[in-house]
């Protein structure tokens, strides 16, 4: 069977529910979730990084706009990892 695993994820997330009391409760197999999770992080999609000034940067993260100051990029992208 395939999962909407980024759906059932945030689901999990939003439920308020540890892993394990959502996976019981919704008939899903634990190990699959945590091994998609592990995946979908892996996965993080970035669109360009759009300099919007010469101090500000705007990143586009999984469709979340992120805007800092250009000097913490380093610090931002080596915690994205």
């Amino acid at each position: 069977m395939k999962y909407d695993w980024k759906r059932i994820i945030s689901e999990q997330k939003d439920s308020g529910l540890s892993v394990k009391e959502f996976c019981i409760q919704n008939k899903l197999p634990k190990s699959s979730f945590y091994k998609a999770m592990k995946k979908l992080e892996d996965e993080v999609l970035f669109t360009p990084v759009e300099i919007v000034n010469q101090s500000i940067v705007s990143l586009s993260i999984d469709g979340h706009q992120l805007m800092f100051d250009a000097s913490l990029l380093p610090d931002v992208s080596s915690s994205l990892k």
